[in-house]
């Protein structure tokens, strides 16, 4: 996954979709980068899934 962020070479403030998130980890990796992720999957159970519903309201600084 490190690769992967080496790769895209993405800055601070910039926008990223994560195709296909799954639960999110990639999109975890970059937004810890401060680029502000967008995430999408086609499995709605996927999006529910605590950890991410987690993640997403820690990053925009909602109490969990």
């Amino acid at each position: 996954m490190r690769l992967i962020v080496q790769r895209v070479a993405a800055h601070a403030d910039e926008y990223g979709l994560d195709a296909g998130t799954g639960t999110g980890n990639l999109e975890g990796v970059f937004a810890e980068k401060g680029i502000r992720m967008a995430g999408v999957d086609q499995s709605n159970e996927m999006l529910k899934c605590p950890a991410v519903v987690n993640f997403r309201r820690w990053r925009q600084g909602w109490e969990i």
